[in-house]
């Protein structure tokens, strides 16, 4: 038995418009660098040459407190976090406790322990959508190409060069849960040349 839907669209949404330059992912928008907070996107060279088209990806970058791009001789690890819960750099904006913690470079005092500095070090999450899949667990593979090589050997030696980090294994942490922990995990293990430690929680 067959049957017959007629449907009618009569509402037109119209597209979010981003501020600032447009460094998404293959076709997002992204919003305006904050103070702390940062966009950043290129373009892949390995990706488009797998792909045959321009690929990009990209990171969220927040800095910490006191941050000073022309004082080169201060250095500062790097948390590379990975996609899991609201976490990491995940927390800016959403948690207003976090937020404000981080951004005063202060922790305040709480449950009898006293305020103290916020860590000295930069968060970094990938951003690595694709025509496939909103992410690309990091690694290489025969469907997606080679976003292992582009995500490390092209995006992390552009952060570096972009921030004042701490460009040494000892100083390159990766981290994540869930999609995130086996992500994290992959590319120490994959990459022990480049990372130095990983946190990876209840991976699936």
């Amino acid at each position: 038995m067959t049957q017959t839907i007629n449907l009618q669209f009569q509402t037109t949404v119209e597209p979010i418009v981003f501020e600032g330059t447009e460094i998404g992912g293959c076709s997002q928008g992204n919003y305006k660098d904050t103070e702390l907070l940062k966009y950043v996107k290129i373009r892949s060279d390995t990706l488009s040459s797998f792909w045959n088209r321009d690929m990009y990806i990209g990171a969220k970058v927040l800095l910490p407190a006191g941050y000073n791009a022309s004082d080169t001789l201060t250095r500062y690890p790097v948390v590379y976090s990975q996609f899991h819960w609201l976490g990491g750099e995940s927390w800016w904006s959403h948690d207003a406790a976090f937020t404000e913690a981080w951004h005063n470079g202060m922790i305040p005092a709480q449950d009898g322990k006293p305020a103290r500095p916020t860590p000295k070090l930069i968060i970094v999450m990938f951003r690595h959508e694709n025509p496939f899949y909103d992410d690309s667990y990091a690694v290489n593979s025969p469907n997606l190409g080679p976003y292992g090589d582009a995500l490390n050997d092209e995006l992390v030696p552009h952060l570096d060069m972009m921030f004042n980090t701490i460009a040494q294994p000892y100083a390159r942490i990766q981290e994540g849960g869930s999609t995130g922990g086996w992500a994290a995990a992959a590319s120490v293990i994959f990459r022990p040349d480049l990372y130095g430690a990983c946190f990876a929680s209840y991976p699936d």
